[in-house]
């Protein structure tokens, strides 16, 4: 709850640093836990998922990443 904003939801932080693990909350990549690249100037996180044994570089917008406990 902590996390959480006035509406309810949570809160992404913006304060990501790169090679942090985080979990995607929404989209294509729910559920997946990726590391971080980098955050741009768009609030696009550049996250490197692990697929299939390779590393695959994904886009995902600042609101839809979560740090992992």
């Amino acid at each position: 709850m902590e996390r959480c904003g006035t509406n309810g939801l949570l809160q992404a932080d913006k304060n990501f640093t790169s090679i942090e693990r985080v979990h995607i909350t929404s989209g294509p990549c729910a559920d997946f836990v990726a590391t971080i690249e980098h955050v741009d100037a768009d609030r696009r996180v550049h996250v490197l998922l692990d697929l299939l044994g390779a590393k695959t570089r994904v886009k995902v917008d600042l609101n839809r990443v979560i740090r992992t406990a």
